[in-house]
Formats: structure tokens, sequence, C-alpha cells
């Protein structure tokens, strides 16, 4: 319910990082349920100003999503772990998605990267990472958006970074 309530709650385009992490946490539940897996979801405690900081609305749900499918949907690792970590430094906002899953290797990464950074057309693969990344760099430019890194049998740290906001914003 508070996914879908989040999806079509159209008034603004934007939250904040408490909401943002609550949405995080009932996509977390459902994919658990759905895919049968036992995985570990860190989650920071947000208090004071941090959790009330701006946050493009439904940029880290995808994230969360795509360290399940991607990083251990097909695997059975001991000890799986995501860990959701949002940190605020120079006006700066960088909210860290990291797993221990199966990991990328190089070549695959550096397409990831190319793919999510090329222009908008119409191949619809990685469509969540895709539409955040660019979501992102449309409204604050093109230093920001996803970064990605990742090794084999190591896992993947996804990272958004996005300028500290001030806005009027009740949520």
């Amino acid at each position: 319910v508070k996914m879908l309530r989040s999806g079509v709650d159209v008034k603004s385009m934007f939250s904040n990082v408490k909401s943002e992490i609550e949405i995080c946490k009932s996509c977390f539940e459902v994919l658990q349920i759905r895919f049968g897996l036992k995985i570990d979801f860190q989650v920071p405690d947000i208090t004071g100003e941090l959790g009330n900081k701006v946050l493009l609305k439904n940029c880290l749900q995808p994230i969360i999503e795509n360290a399940v499918y991607h990083g251990f949907a097909n695997e059975n690792i001991p000890d799986a772990h995501i860990t959701l970590d949002i940190t605020e430094t120079d006006g700066v906002i960088t909210a860290s998605v990291k797993d221990n899953g199966i990991g990328m290797d190089s070549e695959k990464l550096t397409e990831l990267t190319e793919y999510i950074n090329a222009p908008l057309a119409g191949d619809w693969k990685h469509v969540g990472l895709r539409n955040v990344n660019w979501r992102l760099r449309l409204l604050y430019g093109d230093n920001y958006g996803i970064k990605i890194e990742s090794k084999v049998g190591d896992g993947t740290t996804c990272s958004l970074v996005m300028p500290k906001v001030d806005l009027d914003f009740r949520h």
C-alpha cells in the first residue's frame, strides 16, 4: 500500500529521506516474499535533519530491486546482505546501496554504465536505473546521477549522487 500510494501521488516529484527509506523497506519485504530469499537489509537510522532532506521521489526503490534481482535472485549466497547508506557532505547527498551478491566483471560494468548514460532511446532494458539516472541528470546536471562500482564475487555498490536541495516541502 505504501508503494502504491507513493507511485500515484503526483502532487510532487520530490519526497524526503525518511519517506523514501520507508518505501525501500516495503519494497524489500515484497521482494523477499516473492523470491523466497533470506537477505539481511540494513537501513540507516535517520534522525534529525537528514531525514527531512529532499530526494527525488522513487529514486531508491529501483536500486533496491536491482540489488535483489541481479545480485541474489538466482544465487544462494550465505550471509547475503544489502546495505543502504545515506550521507550529506559539502552540499551533496549520496545514497548508496551495497550488496554482497555476485557482482559484475569490468566489461559488463562498462556496458551498463554506458547504457544508463546514453541518450534516451527505445531500448527498454535496465529501465529503472536509466530512468533514475536521467531524472537526476535532467534536474541537477551531468555531474549528478548514478555511479556504479562492482567486482565479481564481491558485490555491487550503486550510488545516487545529487545536490542538497532546500525546498519548502511538506510530505
